[in-house]
Order: C-alpha cells, then structure tokens, then sequence
C-alpha cells in the first residue's frame, strides 16, 4: 500500500535532505492548507507539526 501510495505521488514528494527541503515542507503545507481554507490557527498547528516530521526525517532517516 506504501509502495502504491509512493509511486502515485512521486513527482509532489519532497526529498527531505536539508534545511531548505524542511522549509519547503512548510511552505508546501502552507498552501494547500490556504488552497482548501483551513482554520489559520490549525493550519499554523499543522505546518508546526510537519517540520517537526520533515526535521527528525532529516536528521534521523538517513537521506530521507
């Protein structure tokens, strides 16, 4: 399912191997949160809660 999940979403992944890829991140949560007009206050809690994810992946999985 992962695998499936992957290839149909290859060409919007970001590679999470530095700090701007983590920016990114942010700013791709950003906009599509505003793209579907999230609450501001939950889509800030989102973005906060996403560079954390992307920050650890860059940390700790190894080319994430």
């Amino acid at each position: 399912m992962i695998q499936a999940w992957l290839e149909n979403n290859a060409e919007s992944a970001i590679r999470v191997l530095d700090e701007a890829a983590v920016s990114q991140v942010r700013e791709t949560v950003r906009q599509v949160g505003r793209a579907i007009s999230m609450d501001p206050l939950r889509l800030e809690q989102l973005v906060t809660a996403a560079s954390e994810v992307a920050t650890n992946q860059r940390l700790h999985a190894g080319g994430g």
